[in-house]
């Protein structure tokens, strides 16, 4: 404190991936300080790392060391099956106390050795028939299929004391006291090692991408203290391991979508041990580093069947459902910064280091405002802050006149881009700061400047050369959406408000075309929204349904379409409200929705409010057919998603018929 107070423009800058603000003490010292949080959930969540699952073991410390072999040796058969070269999976034995540890190294080598054809099958075929893990579940089915003989000679080999290390030889302190001890921990990618034994050492600072297994054993002296460590052990884990697959090495997951059995390179097991309080603790520790943890139980699978009765009907047989037309956007079209999706209408604001949190930059809409201010920092529209905007942008290679030229073919100048209206010349930079600040440096405006300036960069680049949405909407026929589909739902360890997805049976709605509703709560909350205004509807309609778009259906998404499209992505509704009368045929998209998510998927919200007959075209159909997009319907119908079908007429206003 005293050297950084030492002079004003001294900066200090601190990294981490798990900070505790669960803390009190931490988050009273840092909780004005964090000027991004791009922590280890998140960077799980997009695909940097392995995902995380807990498997619970019930066993004794021997058949959990054997599992835990006989999972790692599964997966290094997998990539061998795929061609993936020099895949070696790792596992951790973690123990309380250098004594546990030792013996646990002992008995691991007494089972290695000890292991024979008739011993092993007994103990697989033993093991197969009470797991609720899928990961072991899968293990026993491949094994069983396999040569015992063969498979002990294997695991003798790549078991043998040789490949099995101990940190706690190395002393007292430090892996590094011991040399060779320190070499093989941190080559593991490239030497023989497949077994490590520990207690405490590696929990920070050991670099290790090959871990898949960490195998926790022993119950005493169960306190948060070494839960903590054990979450920041699992966090390091998680790191991801860049093999080979196909020629192309890959830093981020790629089998998400696979079968389980693929997905277990990507993923890393935490096999705990079966004690209540150090559950409760562990559970403690993970949510204090946001990190998320997957139950390895088998999954439960639903099965939703199309009714029969839909399948006889003239809708299933002879419908369509429609989505928009895509074209690929010419280079032309880029003729003002909207049509990248950045709004220069209202003001950007950036919040600067010394605030309480970072929003997206051009956020404006936002709720904790009491530690801090709005100043400006700078007008693109203002002579006086040209020079300013002209220093921030000499800075950024990607605003040389070339480069941007590239990515906005159709200016003709940087004082264009900087003054013109259709450009950046209505932008206005705000600087969220401290309450109490009543101006802003000229340094502190130059960054506010530069980060705008990063988005800018940011937005372009994403948005250029992109497909975007018509108002032209095709056919597809309703039997090729609706299909019979799965869903494999599982459990979260430690988050409590995870979507629960569960199958509600459809008997006697025959509106709805599954025989099952695999929904969460929100969804189930609008289905029976919807089943309270079906009387009128079934009143007013010769046929009304709900079909449920299932995730697969990949070909069947929306477009934004419009003048200035934000959003390029496409989007699947999760319903279509399907009514037909002697005259029309009206299609309703409708989207059930958590209010955490209402500001993130505004952009969706709007595109479905953008479909009524006005707006679109339905190629090669007549004008029987009427496409209308609605509110997302949120909890308690607080947008009053119902009331827009009446507004839009398609539901009348008699509601007699309207359970309540």
């Amino acid at each position: 404190d005293h050297i950084r107070g030492l002079n004003t423009k001294n900066l200090q800058l601190e990294f981490t991936a798990t900070i505790d603000l669960h803390n009190p003490e931490i988050y009273q010292k840092y909780q004005n300080k964090i000027i991004a949080q791009y922590d280890l959930g998140k960077f799980i969540n997009d695909g940097y790392s392995k995902q995380v699952f807990r498997l619970q073991a019930n066993n004794s410390n021997e058949s959990k060391i054997l599992n835990a072999v006989l999972l790692s040796q599964y997966r290094k058969r997998i990539a061998q099956n795929l061609k993936i070269p020099d895949f070696k999976p790792v596992i951790l034995f973690k123990s309380n106390t250098v004594a546990m540890s030792n013996s646990t190294k002992k008995k691991f080598h007494d089972i290695i050795d000890n292991l024979t054809a008739e011993s092993l099958h007994d103990f697989v075929q033993s093991q197969q028939e009470s797991t609720q893990s899928e990961a072991l579940d899968l293990a026993y089915k491949y094994w069983l299929k396999q040569d015992f003989a063969h498979t002990v000679s294997e695991l003798k080999n790549d078991f043998r004391s040789f490949n099995v290390v101990s940190a706690n030889d190395s002393g007292s302190k430090d892996i590094l006291d011991d040399e060779s001890v320190a070499h093989k921990l941190n080559t593991l990618e490239t030497n023989a090692i497949r077994a490590v034994f520990a207690v405490a050492k590696l929990s920070e600072g050991w670099d290790v991408l090959n871990l898949y297994d960490i195998v926790r054993i022993g119950e005493k002296n169960i306190n948060p203290k070494d839960t903590n460590a054990e979450a920041q052990l699992i966090g390091r884990g998680a790191r991801y391991n860049p093999f080979v697959y196909k020629d192309k090495k890959s830093y981020t997951r790629r089998f998400d979508d696979r079968k389980t059995e693929i997905q277990l390179l990507e993923r890393l097991y935490y096999h705990t041990i079966n004690n209540p309080k150090y559950l409760e603790n562990l559970r403690k520790s993970l949510d204090a580093i946001n990190l998320p943890v997957n139950e390895d139980t088998k999954y439960h699978t639903h099965t939703a069947t199309v009714k029969p009765s839909f399948k006889k009907s003239s809708v299933y047989l002879h419908g369509n459902v429609y989505y928009n037309k895509v074209i690929t956007v010419p280079a032309t079209y880029y003729d003002s910064i909207k049509k990248y999706g950045i709004d220069t209408s209202s003001s950007s604001v950036i919040d600067l280091e010394d605030t309480t949190s970072e929003h997206k930059y051009d956020d404006v809409d936002h709720n904790d405002l009491s530690t801090s201010t709005l100043i400006n920092a700078a007008r693109f529209n203002d002579r006086k802050d040209r020079a300013l905007i002209k220093a921030a942008i000499s800075s950024l290679r990607f605003f040389r006149f070339n480069t941007l030229k590239h990515y906005c073919p159709t200016l003709t100048s940087m004082r264009e881009f900087i003054t013109d209206d259709d450009w950046l010349g209505h932008a206005v930079i705000q600087a969220r700061v401290a309450n109490g600040v009543n101006r802003l440096t000229n340094q502190q405006k130059l960054i506010a400047v530069k980060r705008y300036l990063l988005y800018v960069q940011q937005t372009i680049v994403k948005n250029f050369m992109r497909s975007k949405g018509t108002n032209e909407f095709l056919p597809v026929a309703v039997n090729e959406i609706v299909k019979d589909y799965t869903k494999r739902v599982s459990d979260s360890f430690n988050d409590p408000k995870a979507a629960r997805i569960t199958p509600n049976p459809m008997n006697g709605k025959n509106w709805y075309v599954y025989d099952n509703a695999i929904v969460d709560i929100t969804e189930k909350k609008f289905i029976d929204r919807i089943n309270s205004i079906m009387p009128a509807l079934k009143n007013q309609y010769k046929n009304a349904y709900l079909i449920r778009i299932d995730e697969r259906a990949d070909n069947f998404k929306l477009h934004d379409f419009g003048s200035n499209i934000p959003h390029y992505a496409g989007y699947m509704p999760d319903f279509i409200l399907y009514l037909e009368d002697t005259d029309y045929i009206y299609q309703v998209y409708m989207e059930p929705k958590g209010e955490q998510l209402l500001n993130r998927d505004n952009w969706k919200q709007e595109l479905l409010e953008r479909i009524n007959p006005n707006n679109v075209v339905i190629l090669g159909e007549n004008q029987k057919v009427k496409l209308y997009g609605v509110k997302f319907f949120v909890s308690s119908d607080k947008l009053h998603t119902i009331q827009e079908l009446r507004d839009k007429h398609i539901l009348n206003e008699d509601n007699s018929l309207e359970f309540k």
